[in-house]
C-alpha cells in the first residue's frame, strides 16, 4: 500500500467504511425481514385463528340466550326476529370455522382438535334445529327438554374443544414469540460484532494510512526548513510511487535548480561588475556623440519646417483647383443629363405629333362620312315633303267626299242619319290629317335648313382639318430636325463632360500626391523634432545609464555577498 497514490489510499479507507456500513445495513435488513415474516406469521397463523375460535364461543353463548328467549316468548314477531338472529350467528360460526381452517398452520394434535371442534359445531347445529322446531310449534316442554338434555352438553363440548384449540394455538404463539426473541438477540450481537469489527478495521487502516501520509510530509517539512536556512546541499529520501514520493523528487530537483541558479548568479555578479565599469566608459563617449547629433537635428528641423509651409501653400492651391474642376465636371454632368431629358421629351413629342396626324386623318374621314349622311338626310327630307303633299291632297279629297256624303245623307232623311255621322267623323279625320301634314311640312323645312347648315359646317371643318394635318406634318418635320440637333449637342456635351472628368481625376491625383507630400513633409518635420527630442532624451538616458552602471557595480557587490551565504 506504500506505493499507492494518496487518492487511492483515501479511497481504500472510504471503501472500507462503506463496506462495513453495507454489511451492517445488510444484516439489519435481513433480520428485520425475518422478524417481519415472523410477526406476520404470528398474526395470520395464530392471532386470527384464536380470534375466530373466541368468536365461535361468543356466538354459541349468544345462540343459547336466543333459544331460551324463543322457548319462553309467545310473540310470533319476536320469534321471527330471534330466528333471523340465530341464522346470522350460525352463519358467523360456519364462517369462523372456515377462516380457522384457511389461516391456521396446525400440527397433528391441533388438526385433531380442529376436527373435534367442527364435529361439535355440526352437532350443535343439529341440536339447535330440534329446539327451534319445538319452539316454533310453541311446544315449550319439548323445546326445553331438547335444550336441557341435548343442547347444553353439545354446547359445552363446543366450548371445551374451542378452549382446547385456543390453548394449543396460544402455546404455539408463545413458542414463536420466544423464537423471535432469540433471533432478535442473535441479530443484536451479530450486528454489534460486525460494527465493532468494522470500527477496529477502519481505525487501524486509518491510522496506518495517516502514518503513510503524515510521516513523509514531516520529513519534507524538515528538509525545506534546512534549505530555507541556505543549505542547498540537502536532499530528500523517500522511496515511494505516490504523490509524496513525487513531491520529494520535485523537491530534490528544485533544490538542484536553486543550487545551479546560485552558482550562475555568483558568476554573473562577477561579470556584471566588470561590465558595469566598461559601461560607464562607453556612456561618457556616447554622451559626447549625442550632443553633436542634437545640434545637427535642430538645423534639419528648421529646414523641414520651412519646407512644410511651402508644401502647405501648394496643397491649398491644388485643392482650390480641384474644387473648381469638380464644379465644372458637375455642371457638365448636369448638362448631359438635361440634354438626355430633352432628347427623350423631343422623341416623345415626335410620337405625339405622329399620333395627332393619324388621329386628325381619322377625324377628317369621319367628317366626310358624316357629310354624306347629312346629304342623305336632306334627300330623305325632300322625299318626306313629297309624301306630305300627297297626304294633303288625300285629306282635301277626303273632305270633299265627306261633304258629298253629308249632302246625300241629308236627302235620305232618317235612313241616312247613321251615314251622316260617319261622314262627319271622316271629315274630322281629314281635317286632322291636313293639320298634321302642315306640321310635318313645317318640321321638314326646319330639318332641311339645319341640314344645309350642317353640310356647310362640315365642309368648313373638312377644310380646317386639311390645314391642321399640314401643320401637324410640318411640326413632325420640326421635331425630327430638333432631335437631330439635340443628338449633335449631346455628343459634344458628352465629349466636354469626359474631358472635364479626366481633368477632375487628374486634379484629384495631383491633390492626393500633394497631400502625400504634405504628410511626408509633416512626418519628416515631426521626425526631426522627435529625433531632436530623442537625442536630448538619449543624453539624459546616457547620464542615467552612467549613474545606473555605478549602481550596478554596487549591486554586483551586494549580490556576491548574498550568494556567499548559500552552501553549494
Amino acid at each position: 500500500m506504500k506505493h499507492m497514490s494518496v487518492r487511492r489510499k483515501i479511497q481504500a479507507l472510504i471503501a472500507t467504511a462503506v463496506v462495513a456500513m453495507l454489511l451492517i445495513a445488510g444484516a439489519g435488513l435481513y433480520f428485520l425481514n425475518q422478524m417481519s415474516n415472523a410477526s406476520r406469521a404470528m398474526y395470520q397463523e395464530n392471532l386470527i385463528p384464536i380470534q375466530e375460535v373466541a368468536q365461535i364461543r361468543i356466538d354459541t353463548r349468544a345462540l343459547d340466550s336466543f333459544l331460551v328467549e324463543m322457548i319462553l316468548t309467545k310473540d310470533e314477531a319476536r320469534i321471527t326476529e330471534l330466528q333471523a338472529d340465530i341464522d346470522t350467528r350460525q352463519a358467523q360460526i360456519r364462517s369462523s370455522v372456515t377462516k380457522v381452517e384457511k389461516t391456521g398452520q396446525f400440527d397433528a394434535r391441533e388438526k385433531k382438535q380442529l376436527e373435534e371442534l367442527k364435529d361439535n359445531v355440526l352437532a350443535y347445529d343439529n341440536s339447535m334445529t330440534l329446539v327451534q322446531d319445538a319452539a316454533t310449534r310453541n311446544e315449550e316442554e319439548e323445546a326445553y327438554t331438547a335444550y336441557s338434555d341435548g343442547l347444553e352438553q353439545v354446547r359445552d363440548n363446543v366450548a371445551n374443544s374451542a378452549k382446547a384449540l385456543m390453548a394449543s394455538m396460544t402455546k404455539q404463539a408463545k413458542m414463536l414469540d420466544a423464537q423471535n426473541q432469540a433471533e432478535k438477540q442473535t441479530a443484536f450481537y451479530l450486528m454489534l460484532g460486525i460494527f465493532l469489527l468494522a470500527v477496529l478495521l477502519f481505525a487501524g487502516l486509518a491510522l496506518y494510512i495517516t502514518r503513510l501520509i503524515t510521516r513523509p510530509i514531516r520529513q519534507l517539512q524538515g528538509w525545506m526548513n534546512q534549505s530555507g536556512k541556505g543549505d542547498l546541499t540537502v536532499r530528500g529520501h523517500y522511496d515511494s510511487k505516490d504523490e509524496l514520493g513525487q513531491l520529494t523528487t520535485s523537491f530534490n530537483e528544485m533544490i538542484a535548480s536553486q543550487q545551479q541558479v546560485v552558482l550562475e548568479l555568483t558568476g554573473t555578479a562577477d561579470r556584471v561588475a566588470v561590465a558595469s565599469d566598461e559601461l560607464s566608459v562607453n556612456a561618457e563617449s556616447t554622451t559626447k556623440a549625442t550632443e553633436m547629433v542634437a545640434v545637427t537635428m535642430e538645423e534639419m528641423a528648421s529646414g523641414a519646417s520651412q519646407q512644410l509651409h511651402q508644401v502647405s501653400d501648394a496643397s491649398r492651391t491644388i485643392e482650390e483647383l480641384t474644387t473648381s474642376v469638380r464644379y465644372v465636371a458637375g455642371n457638365a454632368q448636369q448638362m448631359t443629363e438635361r440634354t438626355a431629358d430633352a432628347m427623350e421629351k423631343v422623341a416623345l413629342g415626335g410620337k405625339v405629333v405622329g399620333s395627332l396626324g393619324t388621329q386628325m386623318g381619322r377625324i377628317q374621314e369621319d367628317v366626310s362620312r358624316l357629310s354624306q349622311v347629312i346629304d342623305g338626310l336632306g334627300n330623305r327630307s325632300q322625299e318626306i315633303g313629297q309624301i306630305t303633299d300627297s297626304i294633303k291632297g288625300v285629306a282635301a279629297q277626303t273632305n270633299l267626299l265627306a261633304l258629298n256624303a253629308a249632302i246625300e245623307a241629308a236627302r235620305a232623311g232618317e235612313q241616312g242619319r247613321g251615314f251622316a255621322v260617319v261622314a262627319a267623323e271622316v271629315k274630322t279625320l281629314a281635317e286632322q290629317s291636313a293639320v298634321s301634314a302642315k306640321q310635318i311640312e313645317s318640321l321638314i323645312r326646319v330639318i332641311q335648313q339645319e341640314t344645309e347648315a350642317s353640310v356647310a359646317s362640315m365642309e368648313k371643318v373638312s377644310t380646317e382639318m386639311t390645314s391642321g394635318i399640314a401643320v401637324v406634318d410640318q411640326a413632325g418635320t420640326s421635331f425630327s430636325e430638333i432631335e437631330t440637333a439635340i443628338t449633335d449637342v449631346t455628343g459634344h456635351v458628352e465629349e466636354v463632360s469626359g474631358a472635364v472628368q479626366e481633368m477632375a481625376a487628374a486634379s484629384e491625383q495631383i491633390a492626393s500626391v500633394m497631400r502625400t507630400i504634405q504628410a511626408v513633409t509633416e512626418g519628416t518635420a515631426a521626425g526631426t523634432q522627435n529625433i531632436s527630442a530623442s537625442t536630448e532624451e538619449q543624453m539624459a538616458s546616457m547620464e542615467e545609464i552612467s549613474s545606473a552602471s555605478q549602481s550596478l557595480a554596487t549591486m554586483a557587490d551586494d549580490l556576491k555577498q548574498v550568494t556567499g551565504r548559500f552552501s553549494v
